[in-house]
């Protein structure tokens, strides 16, 4: 890798880390000022899915957007409007009106969120641009482990910045990073690496992406683990501080366990991948994985047992463990039915299909946050989480049970010949 590929590559990992960062910090913080103001939890789960709802919308035009606008110039308006997001978000801090503040809570969290949906499908091509075709994986997995790592520092910086601060300060400090990080960045970053030759391909639309064989394994599985993450961001303050009398800043250390799980062990799934790892397996094996997680951070009705911290410390870093091999298998397995499919290798084609991974993280991250801040309100913490392993466990034998269906009928297709 070159000098100047190595710069950008590091620019597109702190833009990805950044906004990794703005999703994560007002999990530890937002749902008990909420509280304070009247605003139940399940509103709380509404402000906080809503992030991933409106990337949802947004996600599928930045494919489109590509061809007109660049994929360097959306990268840079996608960091942009997330600083100017967060410090908005922060000025929420004066408003004590509980209808207002959730009325601006979500309208906020929305226009954040439609600058952390441009960053993400940009990102990863970005970053894979910088590299060989050999280490695309590994380069792909390094990008979305920086997202995780902002999700690290995201948590336990917002509540150690509130304690210091106050609501408002963890997000103007974000805000006016990312705004600086953009102006920055936009005086380095080349939108094709040096040597690059631009050869002509056709272009396409998201209907070529949607009728490739195999898409719909990757993007359930990615849907599945996004679940796992949201499913308890907005129940799991109230729960800790109402049985172990746990703060903020607590809270978002223990939520650190799983993102540092995540981070670190990404990279090495990309490699595993890029050395002959199934995307598949690596699906299947990430949600038995969340699953195990998910009964033990409630825990499962009747293991009063395991109703204490480290229990719920291990339950996060096997959450952290699952995710990496699921939403590493499901980006690249997308990838991997883009090549099977032939579609040309073309950084629209990239960015569409990482739109997809993006796209199924956020519907599953959408319905895990409103279900799980339901279920909590309706059958405790322990129910809801173990109402989510079983649907993980269910979706695994049905993945299962259909790829040895197809294995089966490509046998008999082979013996026919």
């Amino acid at each position: 890798m070159e000098l100047e590929n190595a710069l950008n590559f590091v620019m597109v990992c702190f833009g990805m880390m950044l906004t990794g960062a703005s999703y994560s910090i007002p999990t530890p913080i937002y749902p008990q000022e909420a509280l304070d103001r009247g605003v139940s939890v399940s509103q709380s789960g509404i402000v906080i899915g809503s992030a991933y709802l409106a990337t949802f919308l947004f996600t599928p035009f930045c494919g489109a957007l590509i061809g007109k606008f660049g994929i360097r110039r959306l990268f840079l308006a996608g960091v942009f409007i997330t600083g100017v997001g967060n410090i908005l978000f922060g000025f929420l801090t004066y408003i004590r009106n509980g209808t207002l503040y959730f009325g601006l809570s979500l309208v906020i969290r929305v226009f954040t969120a439609l600058g952390e949906s441009i960053v993400a499908p940009t990102a990863y091509p970005l970053g894979s641009n910088q590299v060989s075709e050999a280490n695309k994986g590994k380069a792909t997995s390094i990008v979305e482990s920086c997202f995780g790592i902002g999700t690290v520092f995201g948590p336990v910086l917002g509540g150690f910045l509130y304690n210091l601060g106050g609501f408002g300060f963890p997000f103007w400090l974000s805000g006016f990073t990312a705004m600086f990080t953009c102006l920055f960045t936009a005086c380095f970053l080349k939108e094709k690496p040096k040597g690059e030759v631009e050869t002509f391909t056709r272009e396409i639309g998201w209907w070529d992406v949607l009728k490739c064989k195999g898409i719909l394994v990757y993007a359930i599985g990615t849907a599945l683990g996004g679940s796992c993450l949201a499913w308890w961001q907005a129940s799991l303050e109230p729960y800790l501080y109402e049985n172990f009398q746990l703060d903020s800043k607590m809270t978002g250390l223990i939520i650190t366990g799983n993102s540092l799980t995540y981070t670190f062990l990404a990279p090495l799934f990309g490699l595993f991948i890029d050395k002959g790892l199934s995307s598949f397996h690596a699906v299947c094996v990430g949600n038995v994985i969340t699953m195990v997680a998910m009964l033990l951070l409630g825990p499962v009705p009747g293991l009063e047992s395991l109703h204490n911290i480290p229990a719920i410390v291990t339950a996060m870093v096997l959450l952290g463990l699952g995710t990496a091999s699921g939403l590493i298998g499901g980006l690249l397995g997308l990838m991997e039915c883009s090549q099977t499919n032939k579609l040309p290798q073309t950084d629209q084609t990239h960015s569409l299909m990482s739109s997809l991974w993006l796209i199924s993280l956020c519907i599953g991250s959408f319905v895990g946050a409103g279900l799980g801040s339901v279920t909590f309100d309706q059958f405790g913490f322990s129910w809801s989480c173990s109402i989510e392993a079983i649907i993980i466990g269910i979706s695994v034998l049905l993945f299962c049970g259909c790829e040895t269906s197809r294995r089966a009928r490509r046998k008999i297709e082979y013996q026919q010949i």
